[in-house]
């Protein structure tokens, strides 16, 4: 069997079916499915109505593709997941929230941090989060920091980070949300999520651009860190309400500020979510249990 990256290469994957014999399929994680341009789609369509097998990362996605024509006979859903190894090991909270607070400039001591993983892009809704629900967060939670890792460059990005940072010029907001960039470092990485009380994922739905699962969800809960998350596109998939987090309903601002209050309010509650979080996750997203699901796939893909 031959397998493609993604949608976009399905046409070479067609050409490799035709020159091979080999049965072809190809995965779909989000972008590749929903790219906003009319060839594309008759193109990408076209072809990937002739693969063996097509395999989803979300059911998000694979409603989408069925909604185009796709057999759902061809059509499978199975989850990005996590190796656990890359998690062994308990930092201490204290000294690394020094360490970070050093390394950034940042003053972290006695403050309950607020935790994005993602670009600054519009589905992410990071700048909607600060207008819309930070500001609501603070006024409950006076000592709460926003921290942002993620790609900050491209005109996209920087007019995320520039709408984000005039908003908090105007309501005293500059020593609360500070910007980390773009973390290649895992274990920096890992650290920054060991010293957050939560992660945010407040995604809005954008035509032509989905989020095809959400992978830093399932970072998250492995470090014990509860996700708080609108239920948008793929995010459903990857958080599941009350077992690695909680899921609200997408748009409700005053809900997902509730939300985040709620666990800051109640440390026990979110302590035992956490916990219950990287069991969870252990439990349903590791790699070694995912890639018994393919290779049942892949058998019956064959056999068809």
């Amino acid at each position: 069997m031959i397998q493609v990256g993604d949608l976009a290469l399905v046409p070479l994957g067609f050409l490799f079916k035709l020159l091979s014999g080999n049965k072809v399929f190809s995965m779909s994680h989000g972008k590749d499915t929903y790219f906003n341009n009319t060839l594309y789609q008759y193109f990408m369509i076209k072809f990937a109505k002739k693969l063996d097998g097509i395999m989803c990362v979300s059911n998000f996605l694979r409603r989408s593709l069925l909604s185009k024509g796709l057999n759902p006979e061809r059509v499978f859903v199975i989850n990005n997941g996590i190796n656990p190894f890359d998690y062994i090991g308990i930092y201490d909270r204290k000294i690394i929230k020094a360490d970070i607070g050093f390394k950034y400039n940042i003053d972290l001591s006695n403050k309950e941090v607020i935790l994005s993983v993602s670009r600054l892009v519009k589905k992410k809704g990071i700048s909607k989060f600060v207008k819309n629900i930070f500001l609501n967060i603070v006024e409950s939670v006076p000592n709460v920091v926003l921290l942002l890792v993620g790609k900050d460059t491209g005109k996209e990005t920087k007019k995320e980070k520039a709408d984000i940072i005039n908003f908090e010029k105007v309501n005293n907001l500059k020593k609360r949300t500070f910007f980390l960039g773009n973390i290649k470092n895992r274990e920096l990485l890992r650290q920054i999520y060991s010293i957050s009380d939560m992660l945010i994922m407040p995604n809005i739905a954008i035509e032509g651009d989905s989020e095809g699962f959400g992978i830093v969800a399932l970072e998250a809960s492995m470090n014990k860190v509860p996700v708080v998350a609108f239920d948008v596109d793929g995010v459903s998939d990857a958080v599941k309400n009350g077992e690695n987090g909680l899921l609200i309903k997408e748009g409700d601002n005053e809900g997902f500020a509730e939300a985040v209050k709620g666990l800051f309010e109640n440390e026990k509650r979110r302590t035992e979510l956490g916990a219950r979080a990287r069991k969870f996750v252990q439990q349903s997203y590791d790699w070694d249990i995912l890639i018994d699901k393919y290779i049942e796939v892949l058998r019956k893909v064959q056999r068809a």
